[in-house]
């Protein structure tokens, strides 16, 4: 990844500033550059990073995720949203992961800098995946199976209709503060040879 500025004829290579590769996603919000990278200092994981388009080759990079995972990630993606309510800008990072097979979004406050949402869901790493983020800040995942929504706006909930008619609640991931179980979803483990089980 090069960084050019034409007018001063400068040009940065931010992965070999920063010790980075194998970048999956950037996107340039308020004057910022957010670089999602597979690798840093040749160690595979997930690493969002910050750099100012005004000073770009400041030598400390600001990690917003450093997570050294061992694994690799593909189909990423970067988008923003506005939240009004909590005026607040929020970064949405999605991506798949090799191994565990799963697709990961997360919601990262960059005010605070800190992830407050995170989704997974099953998905092969052999299949491919892709998303895209409606005005109304809905998420549309595409995938070989079908298309799956995610909705990171305001609204606590709304209604949404499949292609049966049939009626959905659907919830902002932004509305969910905490987790009430009932004795109907709980997931119960128990192992054939031994007489426990594992209630969660």
């Amino acid at each position: 990844m090069l960084f050019i500025n034409i007018r001063d004829d400068v040009e940065i290579d931010i992965d070999e500033l920063f010790h980075i590769g194998d970048i999956r996603s950037v996107i340039n919000l308020n004057q910022k550059f957010y670089v999602l990278a597979n690798k840093c200092d040749n160690l595979l994981g997930y690493h969002l990073i910050e750099i100012d388009e005004n000073y770009p080759d400041t030598k400390e990079p600001k990690f917003l995720i450093n997570c050294k995972s061992k694994l690799d990630i593909g189909n990423a993606s970067l988008y923003l949203v506005w939240n009004d309510q909590k005026e607040k800008d929020y970064l949405v990072v999605s991506y798949k992961s090799i191994h565990i097979n799963t697709y990961t979004v997360l919601m990262v406050n960059l005010e605070t800098r800190k992830i407050e949402y995170r989704l997974e869901s099953y998905h092969l790493w052999e299949n491919n995946i892709q998303s895209i983020m409606l005005r109304n800040h809905d998420q549309v995942i595409f995938t070989q199976e079908g298309m799956s929504l995610v909705s990171h706006g305001v609204k606590p909930k709304k209604v949404v209709v499949d292609d049966k008619g049939i009626e959905w609640m659907l919830r902002s991931l932004l509305s969910c503060s905490d987790l009430k179980l009932e004795m109907s979803n709980h997931l119960l483990f128990q192992h054939k040879k031994q007489d426990f089980i594992v209630s969660i």
